[in-house]
């Protein structure tokens, strides 16, 4: 009985603490991945990281480490 009563003490946790995730329109996606300069070099493995950022919820230091 004693257990029960030590546990009933510890207080719950909130319900219903779901975020909503927001995600960036079509358009404005597309409009973010049209930022790299195609023609040079870098600008792919930057699309590249952008995209995967996107995809994966990666932030930069998680991306940086692969």
């Amino acid at each position: 009985m004693s257990v029960y009563l030590g546990v009933d003490a510890i207080s719950k946790m909130k319900e219903n603490q779901v975020k909503e995730i927001e995600f960036f329109s079509e358009s404005a996606l597309e409009v973010i991945l049209a930022q790299p300069d195609r023609n040079k070099k870098n600008s792919h493995r930057d699309l590249f990281f952008m995209i995967l950022m996107y995809d994966t919820g990666a932030g930069n230091p998680r991306s940086e480490a692969l």
